[in-house]
């Protein structure tokens, strides 16, 4: 047996794990996309976050967050996940 060939049978990537780190990936560009949106619609900056201050602002980042979530709900179910794990990983993303 070659090196390659043991690497991937015995040391490769545990396929869940893989998967998961995608949803892991694609909740990372839900927040930076999010984000990005926020500080252009959002006036005041703490601790390097957009916070929305007005009703107005505060209506603009949530309708942004929907669609931003809608959009990449197609790459979330290719990777066979549902919505609730998509939450989830936007969660756990947020520490990253």
């Amino acid at each position: 047996m070659n090196e390659e060939k043991f690497r991937k049978q015995y040391l490769g990537e545990i396929p869940v794990l893989s998967k998961y780190m995608e949803l892991l990936k694609i909740a990372k560009e839900y927040h930076n996309t999010c984000e990005a949106y926020d500080r252009s619609v959002c006036r005041v900056i703490k601790r390097g976050e957009a916070i929305p201050i007005t009703r107005v602002e505060f209506d603009l980042v949530n309708k942004n967050a929907l669609i931003v979530k809608e959009s990449l709900m197609l790459q979330v179910r290719v990777l066979g996940y549902n919505s609730k794990n998509f939450n989830k990983a936007i969660r756990e993303a947020s520490f990253f």
